[in-house]
């Protein structure tokens, strides 16, 4: 998918938290005890940011890593960008490599999830990134049968709600996992259970069905979790 613009707001916070600091001493250089005061101020906002930041960092890893405990119906892999020649890139890989240690462990398990690559084309893209995701998947072993591409969405969102639909489509209920990158695990789950929400207010499930959802693999109720990769 091409770049967000929540991807550009990220960098522009990341840039600044970097900035602020080097303003300040130039403020203090230039005007002296009112610039002095100025960067206090920019300070005292750039320690809080950089506090926040290392924060969120520091629990994306940790929820990313949080025992899921299902036995998902399915492993869906939010896509990242293709390189220029329509193949993944490290980033995309990371995340392949997370879905398919989390499916062959479901097998040894006696579960045997689909796996969902899920991603459409963006305009500077020579193909869906769920087609140059299927693919890997496939070069790595995957049966044909076990890899269900979602080739449509171009949000995050549109991933999960895209990636449920698909799943509905094809018969498929029960728990979903997530898998992304470490950064992008929070924002995922959130999305989830929004949509988990949304769902559950408009179609009602059968009594006694699972509800600590993250999000939701069918008309039903369900229950899921969101992994990252480092």
């Amino acid at each position: 998918m091409s770049r967000s613009l929540g991807n550009q707001l990220s960098l522009l916070a990341g840039i600044a938290v970097f900035a602020l600091p080097v303003a300040a001493v130039l403020l203090v250089v230039w005007f002296g005890l009112v610039g002095l005061s100025v960067a206090a101020l920019l300070g005292l906002v750039s320690a809080s940011a950089s506090a926040a930041f290392v924060s969120f960092a520091v629990y994306s890893v940790v929820y990313g890593r949080m025992r899921h405990g299902l036995s998902p119906t399915a492993v869906v892999v939010h896509g990242a960008g293709l390189r220029r020649d329509g193949t993944v890139t490290p980033l995309l890989r990371g995340r392949l490599d997370r879905a398919l240690r989390v499916y062959r462990g479901e097998r040894d398990r006696g579960n045997r999830p689909l796996l969902v690559p899920s991603g459409g084309q963006g305009s500077d893209e020579v193909r869906s990134e769920a087609s140059a995701m299927r693919e890997y998947l496939l070069e790595q072993g995957v049966p044909a049968q076990d890899v269900l591409a979602e080739d449509r969405s171009t949000t995050t969102r549109e991933n999960i709600e895209r990636s449920t639909e698909l799943l509905r489509d094809h018969g498929r209920s029960g728990p979903v996992l997530l898998v992304t990158s470490d950064y992008h695990v929070l924002r995922t789950a959130s999305l989830a259970r929004s949509s988990a929400r949304t769902r559950r207010s408009s179609v009602p499930g059968p009594p006694g069905t699972p509800s600590r959802a993250r999000s939701c693999a069918s008309s039903s109720r369900c229950s899921s979790s969101t992994v990252g990769s480092a």
